[in-house]
């Protein structure tokens, strides 16, 4: 009976057992899911999703403060009485959450510009329309008793203009004497703006001669972030810190969190969920403390614990009905396609047997549980040899493909990372190389230098004499660099008329020296279609062990670049503190 069962057992019967053992199995599964673990699960999914969660928003905080400081030290360099408001509105407009931009002067003027749709109370506060979009103050250094008012339309046009007294100083106020007594930007407590009902920060940095920049960054920014996290209307996060002052919520709904501070002080034991009844209702609180050096450093998540577990019964019910009807649907389904899979193996069975030109006497059939593959096995064992014998006229073919198409690999890699133009790596391949000199000397302690080129005046040429003398000038300015260079250096194309050049092993001196060469080579070539001398401006940066990351030695090289243009140009300046 079992011998029978092994050779005549058919594959119809198989799938179909099969498919009714796995169906029970995962009903009882589900079921004890259900009626016995539902609650203890549900709670460590809970305890998961909001590990998740608050992890994700400390991250998105972070990002965001990161950001915040980059845009603060780019103000900084940008910074430039005669184009203060332009500046200002457009970082306004990209950063929503900015309340204003503002920047003291050591001779004690003050210019600052306002977004006022920031906050719903700013319009009313500065009497402003509602046509208004953008509000300039300012103080004269030869005026300081006095403070120009004005209000800016979305173009900013000048809706209106007034003059009032003031006793304001910026030198005096906290941010600006934090910001001179720091060498790099400093973030303030957060605190209460008197011009608006919210909370927020000020961002401030030194620049130029104990002149200071600052923006105020609206703690409402928290709420956006919440809500790109959590969409359900029983939970509710809190930022707040030891002292339990909430500086931002989900919502203004404080009382769940007062009385929570009232019963805890110590949040360690809240990194893992916990469940607290709070106003005669239970919730699971979550809290995990924000890598900050400021005092407001934890972000709580409340959510109310009967809505949170129902969720997941709710699911475990509807799941099961969805398994139950899919089911219902899949056992017709899976009748039709066995027959479609199976009725096929007897007709290829029977093709099979007709094309073969084999003795099959010789061969010896693979036994198998399955009536069905006993016998496709018994045919395939006669079509062996011919098959092996294709098979190999099949494996050279594909041997032939494989070359070819490596081939076209490599040639697409290599288009991958070259600047079109000048046939010169582009930015991709100059970040990875950038990387991996700037690992390489952090690990080992060694010196690499890198030079940003700038051709100077190629504007010019483009607009006098056409872009194809512009790409022609790219083009042998390029030759030009790459014959300075030595084999171990990388040269790229870093952006439209920029440069880089990767020096391993190189200290400043050396490459003020290939920079000094460069920078004369190009004097004294002479271009093919363009009949004028043209020069470059080159910075220098080297690489030294304080450095956080690769685009700190581009952002020194930049800052060189951008002094020896700014100071005659067609020369070197190596990077300097002082810069």
């Amino acid at each position: 009976m079992l011998n029978f069962l092994k050779s005549r057992f058919s594959l119809r019967g198989t799938v179909l057992s099969l498919f009714f053992v796995i169906a029970l199995f995962l009903i009882s599964v589900v079921g004890i899911q259900l009626f016995y673990f539902s609650k203890k699960i549900s709670l460590e999914i809970v305890d998961l999703k909001l590990h998740g969660l608050t992890q994700n928003i400390s991250n998105a905080i972070q990002n965001d403060e990161n950001s915040n400081f980059d845009t603060i030290n780019m103000l900084s360099l940008m910074n430039d009485k005669a184009s203060n408001l332009d500046l200002y509105v457009n970082v306004l407009k990209s950063h929503p959450y900015i309340y204003g931009i503002y920047s003291g002067y050591e001779d004690g003027s003050f210019f600052q510009v306002i977004n006022l749709n920031a906050h719903e109370s700013l319009k009313s506060f500065y009497n402003a329309k509602e046509e208004d979009r953008w509000l300039k103050i300012e103080i004269q250094k030869n005026n300081k008793n006095k403070r120009e008012i004005v209000l800016l339309d979305k173009d900013l046009n000048i809706n209106s203009t007034k003059i009032e007294e003031t006793n304001f100083v910026p030198k005096q106020r906290p941010w600006y004497k934090d910001a001179l007594a720091s060498t790099s930007p400093i973030k303030t407590d957060p605190y209460k703006f008197f011009t608006i009902d919210s909370m927020g920060f000020t961002y401030a940095k030194q620049f130029g001669n104990n002149n200071v920049i600052a923006l105020d960054l609206l703690s409402t920014y928290f709420s956006h972030i919440s809500t790109d996290h959590i969409q359900n209307s029983y939970m509710n996060i809190y930022l707040f810190n030891q002292d339990g002052l909430v500086t931002s919520s989900l919502n203004n709904n404080l009382s769940i969190f007062n009385e929570f501070y009232k019963l805890i002080k110590n949040f360690d034991k809240f990194h893992e969920a916990q469940i607290i009844k709070l106003n005669d209702k239970k919730y699971i609180v979550q809290i995990n403390k924000i890598k900050s050096d400021y005092e407001y450093s934890y972000i709580g998540i409340f959510s109310e614990y009967d809505k949170t577990i129902n969720n997941y019964e709710d699911q475990s019910f509807s799941l099961i009905f969805i398994f139950g009807l899919t089911t219902l649907t899949i056992f017709p389904i899976i009748i039709i396609f066995s027959n479609m899979i199976i009725d096929p193996i007897y007709e290829l069975v029977a093709q099979i047997n007709k094309i073969k030109d084999r003795n099959y006497k010789g061969m010896v059939d693979i036994k198998a549980s399955t009536l069905e593959v006993n016998l496709l096995s018994t045919a395939f064992s006669q079509m062996a040899k011919s098959i092996h014998k294709y098979q190999n006229y099949l494996e050279k073919i594909v041997e032939e493909r494989t070359k070819e198409l490596k081939k076209k690999n490599d040639e697409l890699e290599k288009l991958s990372i070259t600047d079109k133009l000048t046939n010169l790596y582009n930015r991709t391949k100059l970040d990875e190389v950038l990387n991996t000199e700037f690992n390489r000397s952090k690990r080992y302690d060694l010196n690499f230098s890198v030079i940003m080129l700038d051709i100077d005046f190629l504007k010019k040429v483009n607009d006098n004499f056409g872009h194809q003398v512009g790409d022609d000038v790219l083009i042998e300015v390029s030759r030009i660099v790459k014959s300075c260079i030595r084999i171990t250096d990388t040269l790229g194309r870093w952006g439209g008329e920029e440069f880089l050049i990767i020096c391993p092993n190189t200290d400043a001196k050396g490459a003020e020296i290939l920079a000094s060469n460069i920078n004369q080579a190009v004097k004294i070539h002479k271009f093919s279609s363009y009949p004028n001398k043209l020069t470059v401006s080159l910075g220098v940066a080297t690489y030294y062990n304080n450095l956080v990351k690769p685009e700190d030695i581009i952002s020194k090289a930049d800052k060189a670049l951008y002094e020896a243009k700014n100071s005659g140009r067609d020369k070197v300046v190596v990077f300097n503190n002082n810069l």
